[in-house]
């Protein structure tokens, strides 16, 4: 809304200094200073817009998108320089709001999105998190195959093999067998 009347700015004062619409009464316009503002909040909200925007364009967004999208906002609302106060009161407030959003599925996001091929390497993160990133998936992925071994081991065990066994002819055991045993 800021956006476009921004845009409008010079046909609304226009339309407000028209005589056909004044009848006398004074026209209250911004000043200088809250048309300085809106464009701060506009320069602001800009980033938000566009994440905004794309997660409800796209046709299924995925969860793999939330942490680089985090971590691109909170890199946008760093304090700069060139900052007015407001601007930095803003940035501060926002920081503060998306800082605390996703602590708690924060391991589920960023191992979403270091396997997610569009972000596979996580160059949002810093080396010492996405290595640690990559250790955590290769630990769950080494468990779950282990897992899933032991799984199909118990499948693969018959139920009564006693009944199998009187029925085949004894294994005629070797020298080695006798000597060792189950040593070998």
């Amino acid at each position: 809304m800021l956006e476009r009347f921004l845009e409008q700015q010079t046909a609304i004062l226009a339309t407000l200094m028209s005589k056909d619409l004044r009848r006398g009464t004074e026209v209250h316009t911004l000043t200088e200073t809250d048309i300085s503002n809106a464009e701060d909040i506009v320069k602001v909200m800009a980033p938000i817009k566009i994440a905004t925007t794309m997660m409800c364009e796209e046709e299924q967004p995925t969860v793999s998108v939330i942490a680089p999208l985090q971590a691109k906002l909170l890199k946008h609302l760093e304090p700069c320089e060139d900052d007015t106060d407001m601007t930095r009161e803003i940035k501060s407030a926002m920081t503060t709001d998306f800082s605390s959003r996703y602590t708690n599925s924060r391991d589920i996001l960023l191992k979403a999105s270091a396997l997610d091929p569009r972000f596979k390497g996580l160059p949002f993160l810093e080396n010492e998190e996405r290595e640690f990133v990559f250790t955590k998936l290769t630990v769950d992925a080494t468990n779950s195959i282990q897992v899933e071994q032991q799984e199909d081991a118990v499948e693969e065990k018959p139920p009564d093999t006693a009944e199998e066994d009187e029925m085949r002819p004894a294994k005629k055991l070797k020298a080695m067998d006798l000597l060792f045993g189950n040593i070998f």
